[in-house]
């Protein structure tokens, strides 16, 4: 792990909520046991305790360093926690982003220009650099180059998360979701008893698809019309079996 990590977002989670799938993003970022991060594709008791304990492992590994923004970054406020699951959906899919972002923010630190000197007066002074120290200044010119352009791809990947969230918050359905047509209950009783069957099928498939697949908003938002769907039909909440 590189020493210039975002050690303030490992304890952050470490310290918090500890959201399962926020830690699998953060290890990927900064975890290189590739073993770990195949186990942690599936969540389970043994590998929430396993994630844990990678991370704390991560921790104890860095050299302290003291982790702070480029001078001028406009920093990306935290997605608050929540309930709502299509929320929770769209920050699964902000943090890794978001992780990803910072960590080439800090990276950048290691590919500043090489000065010969730190005389105020140069490159009047005189003094030259090396051709090795010449060559890195290229080579550290491109890869900041190729970081930048990585950087504001990042940064527009979680504007689109926080529009996404923000139309959600305004609208109640993800931007261009289909618009379900208004509810109606069956006067046929057998109608209605498919119906309500239906509404039970498309609730337990969303339910398996939004846990299975935690950063896709749309499941969560089909799992909460479908369950909406069933009240009205039925005229009580659904209930859940684990």
């Amino acid at each position: 792990m590189q020493q210039f990590a975002c050690m303030e977002i490992i304890n952050n989670w470490l310290n918090g909520k500890r959201n399962y799938y926020v830690g699998v993003a953060i290890y990927n970022t900064f975890g290189h046991d590739a073993g770990l991060k195949k186990l942690f594709a599936t969540k389970s008791t043994y590998t929430e305790q396993k994630l844990v304990e990678a991370l704390q492992g991560l921790v104890q590994k860095v050299v302290t360093v003291q982790v702070q923004q480029p001078q001028n970054a406009d920093p990306t406020p935290s997605m608050p926690d929540t309930a709502d699951p299509v929320l929770i959906a769209i920050k699964n899919e902000w943090m890794p982003l978001y992780v990803a972002m910072n960590f080439k923010r800090q990276q950048l630190h290691n590919y500043r220009h090489i000065h010969p000197c730190n005389c105020k007066n140069y490159p009047d002074c005189g003094h030259q650099l090396s051709t090795k120290e010449k060559e890195l200044n290229e080579l550290y010119k491109e890869t900041r180059k190729t970081l930048a352009f990585e950087i504001l791809d990042l940064e527009q990947q979680c504007q689109n998360c926080w529009d996404k969230r923000d139309y959600y918050l305004a609208h109640k359905v993800l931007p261009n979701q289909e618009v379900k047509p208004k509810f109606e209950k069956p006067t046929d009783p057998l109608e209605l008893g498919r119906a309500v069957e239906a509404c039970k099928k498309n609730i337990r498939r969303n339910r398996k698809k939004m846990k299975d697949i935690a950063d896709n908003a749309e499941y969560p938002a089909l799992y909460q019309y479908w369950k909406n769907y069933y009240q009205f039909l039925t005229g009580k909440a659904y209930a859940e079996k684990n």
